[in-house]
């Protein structure tokens, strides 16, 4: 089990590499990124970025590494070994997202689910497909959403996503600013048939 200091700092723009062009011509300024968007944030994630930058928050050293976070974890991710379970933390003073690297194939079922401690916080998880295209190299496929919990100061999100591409995935995860607390994280895999003879699995297959 990973020490929870395997939560790092990143710092780059917001989702996509179009971002990161956008950000370069912008200056730096998150602000002006964000308003060249060609369509209306399409995740909460994104929400919650285009409302720093409605508040102003932007222009703050926190806000403007927050925007810069999501996008460094999608182009640094850590390699994730399924099944997997990741621990780790969150600062206040801190602006952090993380984005665990995974091999998928067609038809496997990515099951991610995701408890965060602390105060009453909105964390956001997403799953992206690396693609070939360089203008959108990190295609958004999927958002875990919220699950009632049983205790009023935690956060339980799960994702159930089936791949229909071969490839690498990214699962991100990011909380909101000013937040202090835990998290924990599973991750399984499995097929999306079941195995066609009753009381028998995959393992007993052979050639």
């Amino acid at each position: 089990m990973p020490p929870a200091s395997r939560f790092p700092v990143r710092a780059a723009s917001v989702v996509t590499f179009r971002l990161v062009i956008l950000t370069l011509l912008a200056a730096c300024n998150p602000r002006d990124v964000l308003r060249d968007l060609r369509h209306a944030p399409i995740t909460e994630h994104e929400r919650y970025g285009r409302a720093l930058v409605d508040a102003s928050l932007d222009s703050t050293v926190l806000g403007r590494d927050w925007l810069a976070a999501s996008d460094s974890a999608l182009r640094d991710p850590i390699n994730l070994r399924l099944p997997a379970r990741e621990v780790g933390a969150y600062q206040p003073h801190e602006a952090r997202a993380v984005a665990y690297r995974m091999e998928l194939r067609h038809g496997e079922r990515l099951q991610a689910m995701l408890r965060a401690d602390g105060l009453p916080l909105r964390i956001y998880l997403d799953l992206f497909h690396v693609t070939a295209n360089t203008t959108d190299p990190f295609a958004h496929r999927a958002t875990a959403t919220r699950l009632p919990a049983t205790d009023s100061a935690a956060a339980v999100l799960a994702l159930d996503h089936e791949a229909e591409h071969d490839g690498t995935y990214l699962l991100r995860l990011q909380p909101e600013l000013l937040r202090r607390g835990r998290f924990e994280l599973t991750v399984t895999i499995a097929p999306t048939l079941a195995f066609p003879v009753e009381g028998r699995g995959n393992a007993a297959i052979q050639s």
